[in-house]
């Protein structure tokens, strides 16, 4: 329960996806790019041991408990959407110079995804390229990634938008990776 209110697994991922978002932008913020790449390496580096692991079969309490809370069912591996989560703020950390561009990808993957997700399981509005997303969860996610104002000042209305529906795109690629991408692309071209 979260504030007495009882949520579905898919909705707790995603509060934590959001949380945890906020407490790597509050880590750029207060660290500077370069020391969270350094710490988001070692997370990235944390958890792959911790995956392998897992794979081997053995039994770790405090990930047991995380993965039977969030942990989505037939996934490919355990931790497999976390991994590519800090991969992808690890490319945004690595690729851009530009604190307030690296902060605005992080809005973007953060509470754009994460509100994105929560609002589209809800929503009615099936997009025609891609019904797996709806309208309600691609408004959600512009309405999220406008977080990065800010940070990269009215560049995030595009932003926010053109990211929005590239995150509905059905392109096969975990969107916690594809989402840092193009945000990188973006600022790296505009």
């Amino acid at each position: 329960m979260l504030l007495g209110v009882s949520l579905g697994t898919e909705t707790k991922r995603k509060v934590l996806h959001i949380f945890s978002g906020a407490v790597f932008l509050g880590l750029l913020l207060l660290l500077g790019r370069t020391k969270l790449a350094a710490l988001l390496i070692a997370v990235l580096l944390g958890g792959l041991l911790i995956i392998n692991q897992l794979m081997q079969g053995r039994k770790l309490p405090i990930t047991g408990w995380f993965l039977g809370n969030f942990e989505r069912p037939k996934v490919r591996f355990p931790g497999y959407a976390t991994a590519w989560y800090v991969s992808g703020l690890l490319i945004a950390a690595t690729a851009l110079h530009n604190q307030g561009e690296i902060a605005a990808v992080f809005c973007a993957l953060a509470f754009g995804d994460g509100m994105s997700a929560i609002f589209g399981e809800r929503g009615k509005l099936r997009l025609p390229y891609n019904k797996e997303k709806t309208l309600e969860g691609m408004g959600a996610f512009f309405l999220g990634a406008l977080a990065a104002l800010p940070f990269v000042g009215w560049i995030a209305v595009p932003f926010a938008l053109v990211a929005a529906v590239f995150e509905s795109l059905p392109l096969g690629i975990d969107d916690n990776f594809t989402v840092p991408i193009f945000g990188v692309a973006f600022f790296l071209a505009f």
